[in-house]
């Protein structure tokens, strides 16, 4: 129903208005073939050209045009087919070229007015009647554009939310079972070398790496639903996994409350930098310091280890990225005489 009521034939009902001097006189019955003729080529011109291109409905708006001109000399209101003919163009694109072939239409029609348009009150209104048309097409050609546009727009950033969410998705799972399997995999190791010597360690030992698969199930679960990270609870974790390691863990800073959002930026970082410094170093030392700078708050972590030229991996680009998106920097110094990995964050306030 919405698209009959926006389509060329409920507009037909201004047809009649050709016919309104018959009310008080009828035409000659000469006129009445050619009459009948000029309607049944307007007709297929008008409703077949709304759905041509726009080239093409141009053309049809021509036809109509040069229809119209013929009714003349019939004595019947010869522009309310020009009426029609302008208002096709109207909707026409690109604009500008419609309005510069609805005003050369209007001149037509004003010349052949001039011409032989016959009594001034039968043809003068419907020039009136032919700007007022074409604006009015113009303007609901313009809010369907808009309306379009708009789609397509909200269409666009449906689609950048569901891959940015994709990516969200993709570095928490790294950040999370990065850490979480290099725990397991050390413990495991070291229960095995356990196993024929000290039972009670062993067992001990693999129930550490079941409780790390139990949390890790609970990290991916979280990270899924988009819940944030903690700090608190990733710098447990950081002085678990370089305890299992045997790498000495000390801890400066971390007790004053941090904004949601920064602390959980930092948690990552937290969690990438440990990750690598129990998986890569070789170090036997690492410290970690969270210290307020100024209304930011600066997250580093060192270690001893072996150092040396180091390549971003996907973990540490996705980092970079995670705390430049909030606002922060993030650098990475690694020499011969270990890592450090140091970020400074606007802090958002307490949480």
């Amino acid at each position: 129903m919405k698209r009959f009521w926006s389509g060329p034939l409920p507009w037909l009902a201004y047809l009649p208005l050709l016919f309104w001097p018959w009310l008080w006189g009828m035409p000659d019955q000469a006129q009445m073939p050619l009459i009948l003729a000029v309607l049944a080529l307007f007709l297929p011109l008008y409703l077949l050209g709304y759905h041509w291109p726009d080239g093409r409905r141009r053309l049809a708006a021509l036809g109509v045009l040069l229809l119209s001109f013929i009714l003349t000399g019939t004595g019947a209101v010869w522009t309310v087919l020009a009426i029609y003919a302008a208002a096709m163009v109207a909707e026409t694109r690109p604009a500008r070229q419609a309005v510069m072939v609805i005003v050369a239409f209007m001149l037509a029609a004003l010349a052949v007015g001039l011409w032989r348009g016959g009594p001034w009150v039968l043809w003068v209104p419907g020039l009136g009647m032919m700007a007022l048309a074409s604006g009015a097409g113009m303007a609901n050609a313009a809010i369907r554009e808009r309306n379009r546009l708009l789609l397509e727009s909200q269409d666009a950033a449906r689609q950048l939310a569901a891959l940015a969410e994709r990516e969200r998705i993709g570095r928490d799972l790294h950040d999370l079972l990065g850490r979480t399997l290099t725990l397991v995999s050390i413990k495991a190791e070291l229960a095995a070398r356990l196993a024929q010597r000290d039972t009670v360690r062993a067992e001990q030992e693999m129930r550490d790496v079941a409780q790390a698969a139990r949390e890790a199930l609970a990290e991916v679960r979280a990270a899924v639903t988009g819940m944030v990270a903690s700090l608190p609870r990733e710098l447990d974790a950081a002085r678990e996994a370089c305890a299992a390691a045997g790498i000495d863990c000390t801890i400066d800073g971390g007790s004053n409350p941090l904004g949601q959002g920064t602390g959980a930026v930092l948690a990552m970082v937290l969690r990438e930098a440990v990750t690598n410094v129990v998986r890569h170093s070789g170090a036997d030392h690492c410290r970690i310091l969270i210290a307020p700078l100024g209304g930011r708050v600066q997250l580093s972590v060192t270690d001893n280890g072996k150092g040396g030229a180091m390549q971003e991996g996907s973990g540490l680009q996705g980092l970079r990225a995670r705390v430049m998106a909030a606002g922060g920097e993030l650098l990475i110094d690694s020499g011969s005489g270990g890592t450090k990995v140091l970020v400074t964050m606007p802090d958002t306030g307490a949480a």
